[in-house]
């Protein structure tokens, strides 16, 4: 299981993390790259594709 903090910006204030876990192993993925791209649909197909200034970090 792959755990990622994100950020987004609340409001004009404010950019809280936020704790995902995503149900996939890391050696799924042949590179980092693959990765990437699986986090970012996976966040886009799930709540975050309106949020503003959204970044990532895998823990």
């Amino acid at each position: 299981m792959i755990k990622i903090n994100i950020w987004y910006d609340a409001d004009s204030t404010v950019s809280l993390p936020e704790l995902l876990s995503i149900n996939i192993e890391r050696d799924s993925f042949e590179n980092q790259s693959d990765l990437d791209n699986y986090i970012i649909d996976y966040l886009m197909n799930n709540g975050c594709g309106g949020k503003t200034n959204l970044t990532w970090q895998i823990l």
